[in-house]
């Protein structure tokens, strides 16, 4: 079959290039450029979807992207808050406040 595609496409090329020349169109060649038009639109249909979920996995891996930095800053906010907590801990200043003696930590 695609051999006959291929040897339609190749004589609807070269009918293209003659001018002026009346063609005798038989129910064959009808029949062919139909089957050519619906495998172009087939094929194109194909290439748009490739393109569509191409684009959606683009938007995806972009969203995961901006998920994942936001988790780290987040992370990061966190660990120096902790950090700070820590630090106010061991300093003594919690317990001053507290009304409480600083316990050891070993």
């Amino acid at each position: 079959m695609n051999q006959l595609v291929q040897t339609h496409r190749e004589t609807m090329k070269e009918a293209e290039l003659l001018s002026g020349v009346a063609e005798d169109i038989t129910e064959r060649d009808q029949l062919l450029d139909e089957l050519v038009e619906l495998l172009d639109d087939a094929k194109q249909e194909q290439e748009c979807k490739k393109q569509n979920e191409q684009k959606k996995r683009e938007r995806i891996e972009a969203a995961s992207l901006v998920a994942r930095r936001v988790a780290m800053e987040r992370l990061e906010q966190s660990s120096a808050a902790d950090a700070r907590l820590l630090e106010v801990f061991q300093s003594g200043q919690f317990a001053a406040a507290q009304g409480t003696e600083p316990e050891s930590v070993e």
